[in-house]
C-alpha cells in the first residue's frame, strides 16, 4: 500500500496552551493522552505500512480552521484521506461515542459504523452513546467535520471525531489512567482502521 492509495489523517486534541480540558483533579489531561494514542497508533500503524500523517506536530493548539486546512493540504497527497481526531469527553456522562458531520454521505456513514462497531465490540463493558438507538453514530457540524463556513472552508477528506470515555466520571477515569485498557484502545483503533482499508480495497490486510 502506497500514499497515494490511501492516508489516514490522525489529529491530536488541543494542546498545553488550552486550559480546562483536564479531569477536575487535574490528573488527567486530554491532549496528553490523545498525543499518547496519535504517538502509539502512528508506531503500530508504520510496523504494517498503513500510510499517516498528523495534522499537529507539537504541543501547541493550531486552531481548528488550520486543522482542517492541514488536513485538506495532506488529502492532495492521496487518492482517499481518512480523518481522525481524537478525544475525551466532559460533561457528567460515561462511555464512548462517535460523531460525523450532519448530512452525512453513504461513504461517511460506512466508515463511521466500521469504527464504532470495531469499538463496541472491543469494550462490550463501556456505554456505547447514540443520539438515535437505529444509529451508532451521533452527527454534528464541528469544525473538522464540517468546516467554517465563515473562512469559506469544506474537508476533502473522510472525518470522524472519537470521545473515549469522561475524564470527569470517576470510574471513567479510572480507566483512562489504566495502561491495559490504553493498550486495548489503542489495538481497537488499529484493528478498525485495518477494516477501512479493506472497505476501501487497498492494502492486503486480512481481518481474522
Amino acid at each position: 500500500m502506497n500514499k497515494k492509495d490511501i492516508l489516514f489523517i490522525l489529529d491530536r486534541a488541543h494542546g498545553k496552551d488550552v486550559s480546562g480540558k483536564q479531569s477536575p483533579d487535574g490528573s488527567f489531561v486530554e491532549w496528553v493522552y490523545s498525543d499518547k494514542v496519535v504517538k502509539s497508533l502512528i508506531q503500530e500503524m508504520n510496523k504494517l505500512e498503513i500510510p499517516n500523517d498528523v495534522t499537529v506536530d507539537d504541543d501547541y493548539e493550531i486552531g481548528l480552521v488550520n486543522r482542517v486546512i492541514k488536513g485538506n493540504e495532506l488529502s492532495k497527497e492521496t487518492n482517499k484521506a481518512v480523518f481522525i481526531t481524537f478525544h475525551n469527553n466532559a460533561g457528567g456522562g460515561t462511555g464512548n461515542e462517535l460523531f460525523i458531520k450532519r448530512n452525512p454521505s453513504d461513504e461517511e456513514i460506512d466508515v463511521a459504523n466500521i469504527m464504532s462497531k470495531r469499538l463496541i465490540y472491543d469494550f462490550p463493558e463501556f456505554k456505547w452513546r447514540q443520539h438515535d438507538p437505529d444509529l451508532l453514530y451521533k452527527e454534528a457540524n464541528y469544525v473538522v467535520l464540517a468546516g467554517s463556513s465563515k473562512y469559506n472552508i469544506k474537508p476533502d477528506y473522510t472525518p470522524i471525531y472519537l470521545e473515549f470515555l469522561f475524564m470527569d466520571h470517576p470510574d471513567d477515569l479510572k480507566m483512562l489512567k489504566d495502561e491495559k485498557i490504553f493498550k486495548r484502545y489503542i489495538d481497537s483503533l488499529l484493528y478498525g482502521i485495518v477494516e477501512i482499508c479493506d472497505y476501501y480495497g487497498v492494502g492486503n490486510f486480512k481481518i481474522v
